[in-house]
């Protein structure tokens, strides 16, 4: 009887779903039939819940009801095995809603859920990518004048008998000088493309460190001019790689690009002082000067013999004085990263202040250091993944938690807890500052996206400059413990600049994705 009833259901069941014959685990489910005949539950059943596990329906018979919801966990790869797991076989029958909780639970083994919220990026296969790591490494060699100029030229004044305020006067006016023409120079390349600006700018700066290399420190306007060449005419390598990004990387990997880039800028920052204290080791101070314009030179030439510089194209829009600066979210995600850099540099000097306050000279570059390194990581870690969630929102979740993480340094503790405090407030900074070049890239009016994140670069530094005299008033007149607070106070302001200008400019605003520049290949 049993036998004569198994023969009719399986040439029911053959005639409905003809494919399910030629899958695998045919015998296992020749199993489930003979267990379902003993407990006299319906043919249909079994069958149908057993139609999740083929590799592919067929076309000649519909799907079943359930197999779309059944297989959102199964592989999704058509060769692959079918997902076979006794506890689902254990639940087939028996009601929907307890066989669906088996599936999830036995299909979540096999592979991720569908809605899982970030994904892990492989920062391997990003620099597997052509011309990435080149691109990379070049540009962190045109840019390490951003490190060593400051100090070299004060250290280069300093050993021509020139005193600190001439020194000092002359750190500011390069500083300055750079702030002042990287928008301008972001501006040419959105006009005129990459390579040929930044070549000039490139040659113009490298004369403009030979002669603050060369001319008597006694003869202010010449040296002076000298400076405000070699700064003014730096070449804007950050924005011009941040612009390149969207062409030579998948649309997955943008986000761990921009996270890599600005770990790496740490690099600039920790190694451009080393390489100028072991120049004028073994050199004159001139020679350290005229070797930083060199670096920047050469980093620049390797840099647009990459193929994918001289195939970027400016977006031919509009044009507008103002530039992306028309863009009210941009204007906002500038400001609040003023008060970023404010952080920062107040942190450089507030770092010499208390190595002097526990008689460790050392201890200023023990904490620049731990600052940067705790900022590498936290950037590697946070571009490790691809984030789900709207960067608007999740650039004022970095900013709050950057301002919560400096208020501990004002209890300023022994040496080493000091160390491990300023490890932990660097952890957010670079994913502050990836989360801010993403928005922007994404927001800019279309045509300005390489003088947007120039304005990104310049307002940083002038926040900087802002933040370093800040903190040094601080000192002088307050305990060190709430010197500190400037430097928490600054990205606080930042933090409170960016919620109020979302909550003027209103949601939708901030929500809806401006048209972001798209430069074409050729």
């Amino acid at each position: 009887m049993c036998v004569n009833r198994q023969n009719e259901w399986r040439e029911r069941s053959n005639r409905r779903i003809p494919a399910l014959w030629n899958i695998p685990g045919k015998d296992h489910c020749d199993s489930t039939i003979r267990r379902s005949s003993r407990l006299n539950r319906p043919a249909e059943r079994p069958w149908t819940e057993m139609s999740a596990f083929r590799e592919r329906p067929s076309e000649t018979s519909p799907a079943p009801p359930r197999a779309t919801r059944i297989s959102t966990g199964s592989p999704t790869s058509a060769k692959s095995p079918p997902v076979r797991s006794p506890r689902l076989i254990h639940h087939l029958g028996r009601n929907g809603r307890e066989h669906d909780k088996a599936t999830t639970r036995t299909a979540g083994r096999f592979s991720p859920p569908i809605s899982q919220e970030v994904e892990t990026v492989q920062y391997v296969a990003m620099l597997r990518q052509k011309y990435v790591a080149h691109l990379l490494g070049s540009s962190i060699v045109g840019r390490l004048p951003n490190g060593m100029a400051p100090i070299a030229i004060a250290i280069h004044l300093r050993q021509q008998q020139a005193g600190y305020e001439v020194a000092g006067l002359f750190t500011a006016i390069y500083a300055l000088s750079t702030a002042g023409g990287s928008p301008l120079l972001g501006r040419l390349v959105d006009r005129f493309g990459q390579p040929i600006v930044m070549l000039i700018s490139a040659a113009g700066s490298a004369i403009g460190f030979f002669g603050a290399a060369f001319l008597p420190v006694d003869d202010y306007l010449p040296l002076g001019a000298s400076v405000v060449l070699a700064g003014a005419l730096t070449p804007p390598l950050e924005a011009c790689l941040r612009s390149l990004w969207a062409d030579i990387l998948p649309k997955e990997q943008l986000e761990a690009g921009y996270a890599l880039d600005s770990s790496t800028q740490q690099v600039i920052f920790i190694s451009g002082p080393l390489l100028v204290a072991g120049g004028i080791a073994i050199a004159p101070s001139a020679y350290v000067v005229l070797a930083t314009g060199m670096f920047g030179l050469i980093g620049v030439v390797v840099f647009c013999l990459a193929p994918p510089v001289w195939r970027w194209r400016p977006v031919h829009a509009e044009r507008h004085w103002l530039g992306p600066l028309r863009s009210p979210l941009l204007t906002v995600v500038l400001v609040c990263n003023c008060g970023v850099g404010a952080a920062m540099g107040a942190f450089s000097i507030l770092a010499v202040a208390y190595s002097e306050h526990v008689s460790l000279p050392s201890m200023n570059g023990v904490l620049l250091s731990a600052n940067a390194v705790g900022a590498m990581i936290g950037g590697i870690v946070y571009g490790a993944r691809v984030w789900k969630s709207r960067d608007s929102k999740r650039l004022l979740v970095l900013l709050g938690t950057l301002a919560a993480l400096y208020l501990p340094l004002m209890l300023t503790p022994g040496a080493i807890a000091m160390t491990v405090l300023a490890f932990i407030g660097g952890l957010f900074l670079a994913p502050a500052l990836t989360c801010s070049y993403v928005l922007v890239g994404r927001i800019c009016p279309p045509g300005t996206v390489t003088e947007a994140f120039a304005w990104l670069v310049t307002i940083f530094l002038v926040g900087n400059a802002a933040g370093a005299a800040t903190a040094g008033a601080a000192v002088s007149s307050l305990p060190i413990n709430l010197a500190f607070g400037a430097m928490a106070l600054f990205a606080l302001i930042g933090f409170v600049i960016y919620v109020v200008g979302l909550r003027l400019i209103g949601s939708e605003s901030s929500s809806t994705p401006a048209e972001s520049e798209q430069s074409t290949s050729r």
